[in-house]
């Protein structure tokens, strides 16, 4: 995450604080172990900065006669379970959601118009890179022509890490009458609760209304009025 700045005091001295703070994924079980992170400080010396007076300052306006200062934090070590063994593909997250929106809300189905589907995968406690790819399946009477996935990590902080994926699709209708779209089920492992939950977007009954007519279809043919006959009645 980026850098987050405050300032606290400690026995009088006012201190200023940077605080960064890292998603640790591993990708692998067993022991994972984490390096010490090392950082340089320079401490203003302000006895010395006083006896230079402003001749002093005028040479080094940076402080660079200070004091030098090395801290290095403890490494630390971590024993990472194995993933649950399941049928489902492992996807460990603290919250997990679904959601559903149309480009109109609610969607206004046509024959030979394009309508726009999207699916969005919200989850807290994951990576964008482990959240997977959803699937939209529509009935044989309709075309589908999805987009590729928008994946995003939304934020890192005290709550830890979480993300997103959007699921664009233009679905376009060839026959008109109502029809059911399936619905999708995403198994996850949630990780407060410690067992397998799912996220569901139920089935979804739409109605497909005819193609309207055009200008030309509408406007009735004009009728031919019968040719003369070419018989002579008068001949002999």
């Amino acid at each position: 995450g980026e850098d987050r700045q405050s300032g606290t005091y400690r026995g009088g001295w006012r201190y200023d604080v940077i605080e960064r703070v890292y998603a640790i994924i591993p990708s692998q079980s067993g022991t994972l172990r984490i390096p010490s992170v090392s950082m340089e400080a320079q401490i203003e010396d302000t006895q010395a900065s006083r006896r230079r007076g402003m001749q002093g300052r005028f040479f080094d306006p940076f402080g660079s006669g200070g004091q030098l200062v090395r801290q290095r934090t403890a490494a630390a070590q971590i024993e990472v379970e194995p993933a649950e063994r399941d049928e489902h593909r492992w996807l460990p997250a603290q919250e997990l959601e679904l959601l559903d929106s149309w480009k109109e809300d609610p969607p206004q189905l046509r024959v030979g118009e394009p309508a726009t589907r999207t699916i969005t995968l919200r989850a807290q406690g994951t990576s964008a890179e482990q959240l997977q790819d959803i699937t939209l399946e529509v009935p044989s009477v309709f075309k589908i022509y999805p987009d590729q996935p928008e994946r995003e990590n939304l934020q890192n902080g005290d709550n830890g890490i979480s993300a997103q994926l959007r699921q664009s699709a233009a679905i376009v209708p060839r026959e008109a009458g109502t029809f059911t779209l399936p619905g999708i089920t995403l198994h996850w492992w949630d990780l407060r609760a410690q067992r397998w939950s799912t996220a569901r977007i139920e089935p979804m009954e739409v109605r497909v209304l005819p193609a309207e007519r055009t200008a030309q279809e509408q406007v009735p043919a004009a009728k031919i009025p019968a040719m003369p006959s070419n018989s002579d009645d008068s001949a002999p």
